[in-house]
């Protein structure tokens, strides 16, 4: 097995800056992520199609989710639970990335957090799970 990508040499990775030029950090202790993208169809019903309905590619969009246990105190370079909150909070659309530590796996797009949820079970650590929604293209490159 060469090839293939091993899930926790890809990190996700939240652009933390207010400005054009991206600070990257590591959303710390994920243990999955999941990457969904959606295409919508238009439908074509004319004199030209007869009696059979046409659909062809329409929009698209995706939805970029992890999960992890929650770390109270993180790295210099790394955001823990509570500061992606703070940004659920603040409804801010952010950078979002999917990357492998060489990077010849990048999914990067601007999102919104749609949703965030801890859960604290019984005997169990304390987790949380969160939904980026994408506010325009998902790209498999970083734009420089």
């Amino acid at each position: 097995m060469a090839n293939e990508l091993f899930s926790k040499d890809i990190g996700v990775y939240v652009d933390v800056s207010a400005t054009a030029t991206p600070t990257w950090k590591l959303a710390v202790c994920t243990t999955s992520k999941s990457l969904s993208v959606s295409v919508g169809a238009v439908t074509i019903n004319n004199d030209c199609t007869g009696n059979a309905e046409t659909q062809l590619p329409s929009t698209y969009n995706w939805q970029m989710s992890f999960e992890g246990d929650v770390n109270t105190n993180p790295g210099i370079n790394e955001v823990s639970a509570e500061d992606i909150l703070g940004y659920t909070i603040s409804r801010a659309v952010r950078k979002f990335k999917f990357q492998s530590l060489d990077s010849t796996y990048v999914r990067y797009g601007l999102g919104y957090i749609s949703q965030f949820d801890e859960t604290a079970s019984a005997p169990e650590y304390q987790t949380f799970s969160v939904t980026v929604s994408g506010s325009g293209v998902l790209l498999l490159a970083v734009p420089t």
